[in-house]
């Protein structure tokens, strides 16, 4: 059960909860400070009323009756309202409060003072459909006390009573009776909804038919807005990845007779007069659509995101020594929430979920041929995840660390390389020298042998009908050998 009041500023929402089995343990707390608008009390000191210098009580202090919760498929609400001042006269202040996962949140308020005379002693409910009907009290120097109710439909535009204020009866007297200082009004005025017809509302409030002390009357009043048209744009699914496609919609509530729709967009492009067209939008666009049922129009709108896709890269196809047991990683994403590192091997990554890696081999990764390292990027929904792979190669690199005298280095740039690869061997010591490049099925593409002394040589190998991929350049002597990868690309 909920209790609500206002506090410095604040709309205050406690919880109660009654423990029939175990009196002792029921509770009145958890005490939610919603921070509301800024309002102002009468300046008058009450409502005036016509034929009379008594002023009416207005009671601005405290909450209305009545705080009325509803429970709906997707939230909960409530609805409250109390008096505040606008300029010299009164106006309701009015709340809808809802509630998903978390806790109470204002979704929508507003003061509802369409002109000069003063409403008060308001009582506000939701129907099934989550329309809203306010009822209230008017009055002012010209006219009796009268009975008069407003409302707005669920998917209207927040904060505004967008229904016409209607009479539902005229006072044709002014109440003169004052008790212990005050002349009290309708403790309190009362709007309901029907429990066996959930779209039609009751209304309670007081009137005088003469100008008297206490001879007032009672009005009961129903009415509904079930034939009012009410419509709410949407699109499934709500979101699309760049590039997909999605249908459009408008739920349709009230309304006198068959319904025709128009649909544009902003920025313009787009036109359906269907009730569901499909969409593909490039661009995030805003799509209107119009809704005409007999002499009712309405209007609404909706905005489908586009989600951009992820890009993933693993890095370059490469060639490792079976005797290395790390290797490290620095993969590439774009647009995505999380990413993760997977194997087709038995080794492990030291962190799977980061770009930055290192990849710890197993047994029988170095005994294999080669192993896929595959970086996979999760995006936002609904787009799918992407992935990329990573070949690496296993090579015995036979004297590879011989650290004898007759050592010699080597350097291949660029990498990854399209036509030209240059290759630099230094410091030779030893002839002859054997250069030799296979691709991962181990044929030899190039090969030469060098003879003549010289302890510095150059190399630019035209790879430019090579297939894209992962290659092996080794360099050997007697006692030396030397391997190392490159990419072209």
């Amino acid at each position: 059960n909920y209790y609500g009041y206002i506090r410095n500023g604040f709309l205050m929402i406690r919880e109660f909860h009654a423990d029939w089995l175990n009196p002792t343990a029921s509770t009145f707390g958890n005490i939610l400070s919603l921070p509301i608008s800024p309002f102002s009390t009468n300046t008058q000191g009450g409502v005036p009323q016509k034929g009379s210098d008594k002023l009416l009580t207005l009671l601005d202090d405290r909450l209305m009756y009545r705080l009325q919760y509803r429970k709906f498929k997707s939230y909960q609400s409530i609805v409250v309202n109390h008096t505040v001042g606008v300029d010299s006269h009164s106006g309701i202040r009015w709340y809808e409060l809802r509630k998903t996962n978390g806790n109470w949140f204002i979704n929508q308020q507003s003061t509802y003072s369409p002109d000069t005379l003063s409403r008060w002693m308001g009582s506000i409910a939701q129907d099934s459909a989550g329309n809203i009907a306010l009822g209230y009290s008017v009055s002012g120097s010209s006219i009796f006390p009268s009975i008069r109710f407003t409302g707005r439909m669920n998917h209207d535009p927040r904060g505004v009573m967008t229904i016409r204020e209607t009479t539902i009866h005229d006072g044709t007297g002014s109440q003169t009776g004052i008790w212990s200082g005050q002349s009290r009004w309708g403790d309190y005025s009362s709007m309901t909804v029907d429990p066996v017809s959930p779209s039609t509302f009751w209304y309670t409030q007081e009137y005088y038919a003469t100008t008297s002390f206490n001879g007032w009357k009672t009005r009961i009043a129903s009415f509904s807005f079930a034939n009012i048209l009410d419509i709410e744009a949407i699109a499934e699914p709500p979101a699309i990845c760049t590039g997909g496609t999605a249908q459009l919609d408008v739920h349709v509530l009230g309304g006198s007779g068959a319904c025709s729709y128009a649909w544009t967009s902003d920025p313009a492009g787009f036109t359906s007069d269907l009730k569901n067209p499909s969409i593909s939008p490039v661009i995030p666009t805003t799509y209107i659509v119009q809704v005409t049922s007999g002499i009712q129009v309405k209007t609404d709108s909706i905005v489908v995101p586009l989600i951009p896709g992820s890009t993933a890269f693993a890095g370059n196809d490469t060639s490792i020594c079976s005797y290395i047991s790390e290797l490290p990683l620095e993969g590439y994403v774009t647009n995505c929430n999380t990413l993760g590192w997977t194997s087709s091997g038995d080794g492990y990554f030291t962190r799977p979920d980061a770009l930055n890696s290192v990849y710890r081999l197993g047994s029988i990764d170095k005994v294999s041929d080669n192993i896929l390292l595959k970086l996979t990027a999760y995006p936002e929904a609904p787009c799918l995840p992407v992935s990329a792979t990573r070949t690496i190669v296993i090579d015995t690199c036979m004297g590879f660390n011989d650290r004898s005298q007759n050592s010699f280095t080597l350097n291949l740039y660029p990498n990854p390389v399209s036509n030209s690869l240059t290759i630099k061997i230094e410091n030779i010591s030893e002839l002859p020298l054997h250069v030799g490049i296979s691709n991962p099925l181990a044929k030899t593409l190039y090969s030469e042998t060098i003879d003549n002394h010289s302890y510095n040589v150059t190399r630019n190998v035209d790879v430019s009908r090579f297939a894209k991929g992962i290659y092996l350049l080794r360099v050997q002597t007697k006692t030396r050998n030397i391997s190392s990868s490159f990419v072209v690309q």
